[in-house]
């Protein structure tokens, strides 16, 4: 499996402004995009909607729900190929103290016309402090890629 590092030329942060009852809020941002393919660069622009969901409830806890979703299209600097980029993220958490939990899920897709190879990538961590303080994590698929 390769390693893919994803560059982009927007950085993406999501700041929130809580209320006492919760924030649901979605963003639409167009950025610049640059991502090590398979075989090549691809540079291109991308779409970005953001959902939020967050709820604080008057004891405190924090009930968080973030979905991200990326779409945008793509040249190969190299052949000229032209790609579609697919990526959704879910990042979910609670926190009342302890224990806090935190998750996300990711799935990338770049998917080349024609002769180009196509990118496949998932991801799932999983972030649990009891509470007694003891921390686990569990990562499956992180940095991980499949060429097709």
């Amino acid at each position: 499996m390769k390693k893919i590092l994803i560059l982009f030329t927007y950085i993406l942060f999501v700041s929130t402004a809580y209320a006492a009852d919760g924030l649901d809020r979605h963003q639409i941002i167009n950025a610049p995009f640059s991502i090590m393919g398979c075989d090549e660069l691809v540079i291109g622009e991308l779409v970005v909607h953001v959902l939020e969901d967050t709820d604080i409830k008057k004891d405190g806890s924090v009930f968080y729900r973030y979905h991200f979703n990326l779409h945008g299209t793509g040249i190969g600097q190299d052949s000229g190929a032209e790609y579609v980029f697919n990526q959704v993220w879910n990042v979910n958490g609670h926190y009342d103290g302890l224990p806090f939990i935190h998750s996300f899920v990711r799935s990338l897709r770049l998917i080349g016309k024609g002769q180009a190879s196509n990118l496949y990538m998932d991801c799932f961590f999983k972030m649990v402090i009891n509470a007694n303080g003891e921390t686990t994590v569990y990562i499956d698929k992180l940095g991980q890629s499949e060429c097709k």
